[in-house]
């Protein structure tokens, strides 16, 4: 998935759009495609779509999927600095 597909236009809407991908995606792989652009600008809703994916991470594997966050490196470096728990949440990280 992309940007679009877990982001919304208006306030409210992103965690019920973000979650529902989610959903769709447990017991399999969630794979995020250029996760960087969730942390561009201050974008409000990103942030928003950022924490529910986080909220996700904190659930039983049986409740959540894997997630593959891709991205170009100096990119996904910035994303991961944008919220303190990504670090906790996310332990290993490849590049190739």
């Amino acid at each position: 998935v992309q940007q679009d597909q877990l982001v919304a236009g208006f306030v409210g809407q992103t965690a019920p759009k973000t979650q529902k991908v989610i959903d769709s995606a447990v017991g399999g792989v969630l794979f995020i495609d250029e996760a960087y652009r969730l942390s561009e600008g201050d974008n409000e809703f990103c942030k928003e779509a950022i924490e529910q994916l986080m909220r996700a991470m904190n659930e039983p594997p049986t409740k959540a999927p894997v997630m593959i966050f891709a991205g170009y490196p100096e990119q996904m470096k910035h994303f991961m600095e944008k919220n303190d728990g990504l670090y906790r949440r996310i332990p290993y990280t490849f590049d190739f």
